[in-house]
């Protein structure tokens, strides 16, 4: 039944670099993924990115795959220990696996059988299997460590950039943005020609328009709490992208470094917690605000303790379901000191700065 599914298996990470599974689509190009599925169906035949494909099935016919081949790719380097001890090192660049079926006779580990493991339709006993591997290595002196990656990216899909999409986004954006700016600037210019006109020199003229609005913004809304609440958690996440995006740019966030992006998102996040402090308490001064030690309070609590809360609930469901993906309790509580240790009085220390300096007024 998990078969039919399609559920699938990932390998662990060998030299933080993930292994992967490449097949050829229909159209020719090669496609890399993560993940390799428990065995083939004959109804999951038809996806183009599966390594079921090709694979001649019988009607209602099941194959398992126990048995992968790893193909390691390497860069060989010259270090001290491995010329003292005769040892050929290397860096890994690739490590590329290809899942196959093998029918091992009496259970025993025969990898040159060249039958397929087919599960009988009305299996209701325990069966048992034997899974395999084997490894081979091959030497590469043309690639790079540093571009190790890049036979990933280029194959990913999702990590191709859509400079069609861009450029369609980009151009519909501009004609509603002159649209709308084209729509408004001939309302003002009718309302404008409207009021200079004096029909007498005694009429006395009724304002109507956008002039009967036109006090409205210098009126406080009327939950100015949210709202400098939400605005001052959204400057803390922008200038976190920012600086998070600033580091990725320059090289820092590697791929190679499992984990790297999120941390620095995190320790970003923290740090910039007197940004969402100072923008919280200057709006809500701002609009004449008296309860600062309420609005503080929110700043620092509301957008964190609403994300910990989520990521906390999807974590105690996987520790129920024994995912090895589960977040570990020491990971949670170092989260947890990072906000109230940090983040927390960072955002008392924007605030008290924010509401000592004295709103202008115009």
């Amino acid at each position: 039944m998990h078969i039919q599914q399609g559920l699938c298996f990932h390998f662990r990470v060998i030299d933080n670099l993930p292994v992967t599974v490449c097949v050829q689509t229909v159209g020719g190009k090669k496609y890399c993924k993560t993940s390799i599925p428990l065995g083939c169906f004959e109804g999951n035949q038809d996806k183009s990115d599966s390594v079921c494909l090709g694979i001649p099935l019988a009607k209602h016919r099941t194959i398992l795959l126990n048995h992968v081949s790893l193909h390691i790719v390497y860069h060989p380097v010259k270090d001290s220990w491995s010329s003292a001890g005769n040892v050929k090192a290397g860096r890994i660049l690739s490590v590329i696996a290809t899942p196959s079926s093998i029918a091992h006779p009496n259970n025993a580990p025969d990898c040159t059988s060249k039958q397929s493991l087919i599960l009988p339709p009305d299996l209701k006993d325990e069966l048992k299997i034997t899974y395999t591997y084997s490894v081979t290595f091959e030497e590469d002196l043309t690639r790079k460590w540093s571009s190790r990656w890049d036979y990933i990216l280029d194959t990913m899909p999702q990590s191709n950039i859509q400079w069609l999409s861009i450029l369609n986004s980009c151009v519909l954006t501009l004609f509603l943005s002159g649209l709308l700016a084209t729509i408004l600037l001939r309302t003002l210019r009718r309302d404008i020609a409207r009021y200079t006109e004096l029909e007498s020199a005694t009429a006395v003229q009724e304002e109507s328009g956008w002039k009967l609005v036109h006090g409205d913004v210098f009126r406080p809304p009327n939950w100015g709490m949210l709202f400098s609440v939400v605005v001052g958690s959204g400057v803390q996440i922008f200038q976190m992208l920012l600086v998070t995006l600033f580091f990725a740019c320059l090289g820092f966030l590697s791929p190679a470094n499992r984990g790297a992006l999120m941390t620095c998102a995190l320790a970003v996040f923290a740090c910039l917690g007197a940004s969402s402090g100072y923008a919280s308490a200057r709006i809500y001064k701002f609009f004449g605000g008296l309860r600062w030690k309420t609005n503080v309070i929110l700043t620092a609590t509301v957008c964190p303790a609403l994300v910990f809360s989520m990521f906390l609930i999807l974590n105690v469901a996987l520790w129920i379901l024994d995912s090895a993906t589960a977040t570990p309790f020491g990971t949670i509580v170092a989260l947890l000191a990072l906000w109230l240790c940090v983040s927390l009085p960072l955002c008392f220390l924007g605030a008290f700065f924010g509401f000592r300096k004295p709103v202008s007024v115009g």
